[in-house]
Formats: C-alpha cells, structure tokens, sequence
C-alpha cells in the first residue's frame, strides 16, 4: 500500500484472432470461437506472463467463448481458475464486457457495411456510438 490506499494494475488483452476474423467478418456479440492461431495467441501470451512471475487477483471477461477462452488460458498460467470461491484467483464472466451489438451487420464483412462513397453506413456508426458510451459502466466492475 501507498499512503494508505492499495496500488492496483489493471492489465487489458484482447481476445485471439476468432474463425470470423479469418474471414474478416464483423462478429459484434455473435459467440465466435477462437481460431487455431487465437489459441497459440493466448498459449503464447500466457507463457509469457507466467514467466514474467505476473499473477492475477482477479480476471473478468466478457461472457463470449472467444474472450472467455482467451481468459481461461491467461488466467491457467497465472494462478487463476474459474469456480474458485471468491477472492484470488477467481475469471468472473461479465457480459457488460462484450462487444458491441451490431445488428443486421453481424457476419457482414467491412466492405458489405461501407456505403457507396466508401465511409461507414450511419446507422453502423451509430452503433458503435452508442456501445461507446456505455463502456464506462462495464470498466468499473465490481
């Protein structure tokens, strides 16, 4: 502790490349798995953390197989394990972590979503806006 108050790091991964980012498609909260290569990603990753001696208090994900199962990985390699009992150690699954929902462009590739003058459609934007703004609630987690 410094002056009383407790230091806290917070370290933020993204998922592994999932099967619809091989396809370059739009996944948005569609329960995508992790690809081969997103698999190595995070084997890789937490090879790397473990040997850096880095152990988690605690892993929150996003409740989608493709941020979960990167999460599992990390959080094996560092002490972590799902279904322990509160504390040190503990992935807690959070869906306010998921991406943002993209409606009808889920599945659609980047070039689908693009109008004519090639800039995203308004309503695309729109709802990544709206996803944006929300995110602050989800950082603070309890």
């Amino acid at each position: 502790m410094m002056g009383g108050a407790a230091v806290v790091r917070l370290y933020i991964f993204r998922h592994g490349v999932s099967e619809w980012n091989l396809l370059k498609k739009w996944q948005g909260e569609q329960d995508t798995q992790l690809a081969a290569e997103g698999i190595a990603q995070a084997e890789e990753a937490a090879t790397k953390l473990a040997a850096s001696g880095l152990c988690f208090h605690r892993a929150v994900s996003s409740d989608l197989c493709r941020a979960r199962h990167t999460a599992e990985i990390l959080s094996a390699a560092c002490s972590c394990s799902e279904g322990a009992s509160g504390g040190a150690g503990q992935l807690r699954l959070d869906p306010r972590l998921r991406e943002c929902s993209l409606g009808r462009f889920e599945g659609m590739k980047r070039d689908d979503i693009k109008g004519p003058n090639g800039q995203y459609r308004p309503l695309f934007e729109e709802l990544v806006s709206a996803w944006l703004s929300g995110f602050a609630a989800a950082v603070c987690l309890t």
